[in-house]
């Protein structure tokens, strides 16, 4: 006989995480705008760091992760920081939700689901954070404010970083 040690099966944000995090982030695909500049692909961004928020008008938990994203969009965004949020609703319904949300950061709809379905964000609120080279460095599944604190750290040392 032998001994094994199980672990705990992965939640679904520790199964993200190890999917994602250190290779490059799936490009964006075909993304119609919403509000603000939206840079239609990754490689558009290299050289920024990239919030990248999966939200829907539906989602309770997204209007409540609204004016953190509103912050970081508004604190970071003059140091190389793009919050990029991401909706499958038409661009109709989303404009409408931003403006009742007062979302001010750059915001697409995927009518698509192409870009959904490369970054397999099924749960909403989803977030990416991707370095200043294109790799993914955290995912978020749903709301947390510890770890809404470490991303906004990481978002910080990825801004320091050459």
């Amino acid at each position: 006989m032998f001994a094994v040690d199980l672990e705990a099966a992965p939640n679904d944000d520790e199964s993200m995480r190890k999917n994602y995090v250190g290779p490059l982030a799936p490009d964006f695909g075909s993304l119609d705008t919403v509000q603000g500049s939206i840079t239609p692909s990754l490689p558009g961004l290299k050289g920024r760091v990239v919030v990248l928020e999966f939200w829907a008008s539906w989602c309770g938990v997204c209007h409540v992760l609204a004016p953190t994203l509103n912050g970081w969009h508004d604190r970071y965004s003059a140091q190389g920081v793009t919050v990029l949020g991401v909706t499958n609703d038409p661009v109709e319904v989303a404009g409408r939700t931003a403006g009742e949300l007062g979302m001010g950061y750059p915001l697409a709809s995927d009518a698509t689901g192409q870009m959904l379905r490369a970054y397999r964000a099924y749960a909403l609120p989803t977030l990416f954070v991707i370095d200043k080279q294109g790799n993914v460095r955290d995912v978020l599944i749903g709301y947390s404010t510890p770890r809404l604190r470490e991303i906004e750290a990481l978002v910080r040392k990825l801004i320091a970083e050459g």
